[in-house]
């Protein structure tokens, strides 16, 4: 999906920086990017959605992952839908109210188009957008939640992680001739 396994290498990492920067552990970073690549999602478009991802969810794990299914849903749909708008309210991720501020349009108004499919992904992700850039309600939320003690743990686990394949890596070659 990458193209070409430099392209994959160099995505690897930067998805490993991510996560280490981030709350979120690699195993869940790298699932997500592989979701929204397949979904669509352009390459050099890729990390910046992630870290819109990581900051519009509030910094919670539930949320990144939930957030980024929902925005494949979106995409699939060409349009945001009751539903998905729903799936994203009820975890407080966007309010109706959010939408009518970016748009400059009243909550009936927006309602409406939800509900006529008159909100495309593209208008929606503006939506994500501006909640997360500069001034926006969610703006640097992952960088603030990585130093939580559940960002810190993360950050643990991802450190153990990648330590152990530093380790074991030179050490295949020798462990398949006993496995032979």
């Amino acid at each position: 999906l990458l193209q070409s396994a430099d392209a994959a290498k160099k995505t690897l990492k930067e998805l490993t920086d991510f996560a280490i920067k981030t709350q979120f552990e690699i195993p869940g970073v790298v699932s997500m990017a592989n979701q929204m690549i397949q979904a669509g999602e352009k390459g050099d478009k890729l990390m910046e959605t992630m870290h819109m991802l990581a900051d519009a969810s509030g910094g919670t794990a539930q949320n990144f992952q939930i957030l980024g299914l929902v925005l494949n849903q979106i995409r699939s749909a060409g349009h945001l839908i009751t539903q998905d708008y729903r799936q994203l309210a009820n975890r407080a991720i966007v309010s109706y109210e959010d939408i009518a501020k970016h748009f400059k349009k009243t909550v009936p108004e927006i309602t409406k188009m939800i509900t006529d499919g008159k909100i495309s992904f593209q208008m929606f992700k503006e939506v994500l957008i501006g909640l997360t850039k500069e001034g926006g309600r969610y703006h640097g939320m992952a960088e603030k939640m990585s130093e939580s003690l559940e960002g810190l743990n993360s950050t643990l686990n991802d450190s153990v992680r990648i330590t152990k394949q530093l380790l074991a890596t030179p050490l295949i070659p020798y462990i398949k001739q006993f496995t032979h």
